[in-house]
């Protein structure tokens, strides 16, 4: 029997925006579209709200300029596929199924006939992802900023010129967040995740080729020895470790490639990746 699979692609702002013009990268749109609508079971993890949001003159916090500005990161997305897609905007806990206490406060709500406590969010997202993928769809999310004010990564933290302190969400953590959550749940027998990192083939060695394989240690050992690491320095060299670990750890197939690749996201998807992509695996034993 074929082993069905899903595939998380999660890119950048870095990789959707020019860094110093801040123009879009309408080719690297096109380019990630491309592979997606050749691919059964996708889910386009996407940043750059915050940018565009940013480029259009929306005012605020950094939530509201997200938020307005994802708008037209799905016009962008929508004209690079050819056809509208499916869009979620989702929390943290959107992704976990209840837990015992809360399922078992529903009964009790239940016995004394009143409404549930807690929503079955994943249940309905994942419901819903079925269906999507049936009809051939590619769902693109992003973390609902207003909403998920701590998002996955609460030690990343960003501090306003009035000394405010102000949490941006992380899409790497929250792409690792859901393939964990599908693999865990049997959603699809198989999760790839694959994390786009601009122009980067995957890791390099000293000489600048492609290293095939790191562990998930390997990836820890890189962000405790490089104390510059952050997101902005290091295109989020950080946080994409640290979710490529994560994933890697629960069984997740995880993958570091280039948002300039044109099979990146195609090779991810069999499961078996060649040049240009770096494959994290779990023990050095699976290299």
């Amino acid at each position: 029997m074929e082993t069905e699979r899903s595939t998380i692609v999660k890119v950048g702002s870095s990789s959707l925006f020019d860094i110093n013009s801040k123009e879009i990268k309408k080719d690297t749109f096109t380019n990630i579209a491309n592979q997606l609508n050749k691919i059964s079971n996708g889910v386009l993890v996407s940043s750059g709200g915050f940018l565009l949001g940013e480029n259009e003159g929306i005012k605020g916090a950094p939530s509201v300029v997200s938020s307005a500005g994802w708008i037209e990161i799905m016009n962008h997305w929508n004209e690079a596929f050819g056809s509208i897609q499916p869009q979620l905007l989702a929390t943290e806990k959107d992704f976990h199924p209840l837990s015992k206490v809360e399922l078992f406060l529903n009964f009790l709500n239940k016995i004394a006939q009143k409404e549930p406590i807690y929503e079955k969010r994943f249940e309905i997202i994942t419901e819903n992802l079925k269906d999507i993928w049936k009809h051939g769809k590619t769902l693109i999310t992003n973390q609902q900023d207003i909403l998920s004010r701590l998002g996955l990564a609460p030690d990343i933290i960003h501090f306003s010129p009035t000394g405010k302190v102000e949490f941006h969400g992380d899409n790497d953590l929250y792409s690792a967040t859901i393939s964990i959550q599908l693999l865990t749940h049997n959603i699809t027998d198989a999760v790839s995740l694959l994390i786009l990192s601009g122009d980067k083939l995957g890791i390099l060695d000293d000489k600048g080729k492609t290293i095939p394989t790191e562990t998930a240690e390997g990836l820890r050992q890189r962000i405790s020895e490089n104390t510059e690491t952050s997101r902005e320095n290091s295109n989020g060299s950080m946080t994409k470790f640290n979710a490529l670990a994560t994933a890697a750890e629960h069984g997740v197939d995880t993958y570091l490639g280039s948002a300039n690749d044109s099979t990146a996201a195609l090779q991810a998807s069999t499961g078996k990746v060649g040049g240009g992509v770096t494959k994290i695996v779990d023990h050095t034993t699976e290299v």
